[in-house]
């Protein structure tokens, strides 16, 4: 996404839309079969001096720099270089493998295990001949944002009909109306450690999904400080409750992008095309911002605004749809069919001592056992598998690429 520059003055003479802006708030699987061929792999891509330097984390500053840089000759095999995706007898490889991935970001980011099928998005675009990939993620947090802080605001103005409209009418909700209201208005007033306490009384067998998420080992958690830089920031992921639309920025500004800058930019350097979010645009994003917040939670309908734009533009059965989407829910079959490759794996890691003890190798292997047979859609069961251990993999993988290791 780009945030800095105004993509209303980017000359463009095709366009590839990306269907619709996705939730934030989606967590997305991490393997990548590539399924598209090297239709586009006679496209020359610009020399390697050409290439737009990556200003990330300070490892390097151009692709020049790169170690072993004849595996990306890009001028030589085209836009996506020799994996992207791979010849048509070749079978599809693992994507955390990728190391071009790692030095155009710089770094990484944990979402790069959740957005696998931007490959997709990127290689059709240049395959179509696009100059230009468009995207919509900032609609989520502009003109098309739920307006969660609705449900405390309305009551602490005292705006008591569209309170009870805004819980009653929930979506796709079966607890009674008493405890949506508790939940929504009531406990997001809470401090948070005794937020943290009441969900532990009501709700026992409930982890943080955050602790569900991550790889690393409790030990090293504490040994490291990173159990207590997390406390420090404040963040807690899996709490989203704002009282009013500055308390929501504040936590959106907090999240920093959730690392998908460095993602994009990797993207857009192995495709050689350039992404634009149009809804980035900064005087649209301040416009949506000042808005009240019966224009996003009005009588209980969440994206209030978003819906009444789509009127005659989008179906109806589609504008009015209830239902939650997923862009990855192939995630199950794609680690199934990598699952004894990523045992093997963990079997390298636990004969590394260091890594040993900073990974939590059992759990990974834990949920690489106990896959479910259908794709399983309650986030306390299913993090393990498809957050967890691709998470873990990509540590293990970073840091081998970053001392040289030889290590897949």
């Amino acid at each position: 996404m780009s945030n800095e520059s105004n993509p209303m003055s980017i000359p463009m003479t095709t366009e590839h839309h990306d269907a619709d802006h996705h939730d934030a708030d989606h967590h997305d699987a991490d393997h990548h079969d590539a399924g598209d061929h090297d239709e586009h792999g006679e496209h020359d891509g610009p020399p390697l001096e050409d290439l737009p330097p990556t200003p990330v984390h300070g490892y390097w500053k151009s692709l020049r720099e790169l170690e072993g840089k004849a595996s990306l000759q890009l001028g030589q095999v085209g836009r996506t270089g020799h994996e992207f995706p791979p010849e048509a007898d070749q079978a599809p490889r693992d994507p955390l493998s990728r190391r071009n991935f790692f030095h155009l970001m710089g770094g990484a980011p944990s979402g790069l295990c959740n957005m696998y099928l931007f490959h997709g998005l990127f290689a059709g675009a240049v395959r179509e001949g696009c100059d230009l990939l468009l995207l919509a993620e900032w609609g989520n947090y502009t003109f098309s944002d739920k307006g969660d802080w609705g449900f405390v605001e309305y009551l602490l103005k005292g705006r008591w009909r569209q309170l009870w409209l805004s819980i009653a009418r929930q979506q796709n909700q079966h607890k009674p109306v008493w405890w949506r209201f508790v939940a929504r208005s009531l406990l997001a007033l809470l401090p948070s450690p005794l937020w943290r306490l009441v969900l532990r009384v009501a709700q026992p067998n409930r982890h943080l999904l955050a602790d569900l998420m991550q790889p690393l080992s409790a030990s090293y958690r504490a040994e490291s400080g990173a159990d207590k830089r997390l406390a420090d920031s404040g963040l807690i992921i899996d709490r989203y409750q704002p009282w009013n639309r500055r308390h929501a920025m504040r936590l959106l500004f907090q999240n920093n992008d959730a690392e998908t800058a460095e993602v994009y930019q990797a993207f857009e350097q192995m495709y050689d095309l350039p992404q634009r979010d149009p809804l980035a645009y900064r005087p649209f994003i301040e416009f949506c911002f000042g808005l009240p917040v019966e224009m996003f939670l009005r009588d209980g309908t969440m994206r209030w605004l978003a819906k009444q734009m789509a009127k005659g533009i989008m179906p109806e059965e589609q504008r009015t749809n209830l239902l939650h989407g997923r862009w990855d829910s192939d995630w199950l079959l794609r680690i199934r069919r990598r699952r004894r490759d990523y045992l093997a794996e963990i079997d390298r890691l636990e004969a590394d001592e260091r890594m040993a003890a900073m990974l939590d190798l059992p759990r990974m292997r834990a949920a690489l056992h106990d896959l479910p047979d259908q794709t399983e859609l309650d986030p306390q069961k299913y993090f393990g598998a498809e957050l967890t251990v691709p998470r873990g993999l990509l540590t293990a993988r970073f840091i081998n690429w970053v001392e040289g290791r030889n290590q897949p």
